[in-house]
């Protein structure tokens, strides 16, 4: 599940209240929160999706680097980079851009010794992202 964002997005939320742009996990809230419009019940709704795919991407990369699987590899990288540009979490999508380049060149070893940050930096978002939930309700 993937969306895309034509349009440059405000910075409101549920209250209409100017929000911050980025926090120390790098979610981007002012996307997050032009997408959403306020519906906290939405907002859920993408991160569940988002962290399906993630889960499933996530395994699957770790899989294919392993087994030195450079188009299975390079797919899943793009998928989580994808998906981390559209819910807004540019730390996850810096790394996952760096892991999708070492897959195109085969280096499974710069992508097996990054997996961990790239997990580090899910569990940042999550807890974020968690954090950011429970105050809009």
């Amino acid at each position: 599940f993937f969306f895309f964002i034509s349009t440059p997005p405000s910075i409101h939320t549920q209250q209409n209240m100017m929000i911050t742009v980025i926090t120390p996990s790098n979610l981007n809230k002012e996307l997050l929160s032009s997408i959403v419009d306020g519906d906290v019940e939405f907002l859920n709704e993408l991160w569940d999706c988002f962290k399906e795919e993630y889960k499933y991407s996530y395994e699957t990369l770790r899989i294919a680097a392993k087994s030195k699987d450079i188009s299975t590899a390079t797919l899943h990288s793009h998928n989580i980079k994808s998906g981390s540009a559209n819910l807004g979490a540019e730390k996850l999508q810096d790394i996952s851009s760096n892991l999708e380049n070492a897959a195109k060149k085969a280096d499974f070893d710069y992508i097996l010794t990054s997996l961990p940050v790239l997990q580090k930096a899910y569990d940042e978002l999550a807890f974020a992202f968690a954090d950011w939930i429970k105050s809009l309700q």
